[in-house]
């Protein structure tokens, strides 16, 4: 989204306001080992089952992306009857994400950064440090703290409803600006 709006920008065009919800800055993120594609999955499903049920996780892969698939269906994450090569793919794509990111080094943008922070860490949760966009804009980030964790972020009602709010706080004034 960052990336984004500094080409936006770089067009020609205006990016009144850039919305992120607790996203680290990719050039200072941990080194993605080198392990194979497979195992960064696991860890993955491993680390999202963790953070969304409190069942004991299944001890095959395939009987895991069931329960993540179920559970994130009953979350409202992903659309029911989701086909299970969707889910599977989303979670390559998150895994190979990180890996493409690692050396990007943001631009700064010109656009107010609008910033949710799940306050609530994991265990792998990076430092704070990793969460500050200030140096990638020329406005002050407007930074609003939830009791949720990254995972939570978008099926806890105390984060969605926040956001939902402050993003229709934030659009209406501007578009009151906007209007003669």
């Amino acid at each position: 989204a960052h990336e984004a709006a500094v080409q936006l920008e770089e067009s020609g065009n205006s990016v009144a306001a850039l919305f992120l919800l607790d996203t680290i800055v990719s050039h200072i993120q941990p080194e993605s080992d080198s392990k194979p594609e497979s195992e960064g999955i696991s860890e993955l499903l491993i680390s999202l089952l963790k953070e969304s049920t409190d069942q004991d996780l299944p001890p095959t892969f395939d009987d895991m992306l069931n329960l993540f698939k179920r559970k994130f269906e009953e979350l409202g994450m992903i659309p029911i009857d989701t086909p299970k090569s969707y889910v599977l793919s989303l979670l390559k794509n998150n895994v190979q994400s990180t890996r493409l990111t690692k050396n990007h080094t943001p631009k700064k943008c010109h656009a107010k950064i609008i910033y949710f922070r799940a306050t609530q860490v994991s265990e792998n949760t990076p430092s704070d440090v990793f969460f500050n966009w200030q140096p990638y804009t020329d406005q002050p980030v407007h930074r609003y703290e939830i009791s949720v964790t990254h995972v939570q972020m978008l099926w806890q009602p105390i984060s969605y409803k926040l956001i939902a709010s402050k993003v229709h706080e934030i659009m209406t004034t501007h578009k009151q600006k906007q209007t003669p």
